[in-house]
């Protein structure tokens, strides 16, 4: 994704972390280590608000979703912030996340 014309990329893995890297000059540098997830970040995806922020959707095991806001820095120094908007685990054991019709 890009925020004030500098790129990112996300990555998600099994240890339950989202990374978020910037990406320049053919370097790639660790901005940011997300934690939170209960277990492997099973999908990632974005959805750009503005020019400066963006949204990432991340999706674990568990049935877990969580929502963060990512906003590039206006200082000088760039960088970004990120903060957690949302998330939902869906609860329950598997025979009646199956069948939610029946008590």
């Amino acid at each position: 994704f890009r925020l004030s014309n500098q790129t990112y990329f996300v990555t998600g893995s099994e240890d339950t972390l989202i990374n978020i890297f910037s990406y320049k000059s053919g370097h790639l540098k660790l901005e940011a280590s997300l934690r939170g997830h209960l277990s492997s970040i099973k999908n990632l995806s974005t959805c750009p608000v503005s020019s400066d922020q963006t949204l990432l959707v991340s999706v674990g095991g568990r049935a877990q979703l969580k929502v963060w806001r990512i906003t590039a820095d206006t200082q000088e120094s760039g960088g970004i912030s990120i903060s957690e908007v949302s998330e939902h685990v869906l609860r329950g054991c598997d025979k009646a996340v199956k069948q939610p019709w029946r008590l």
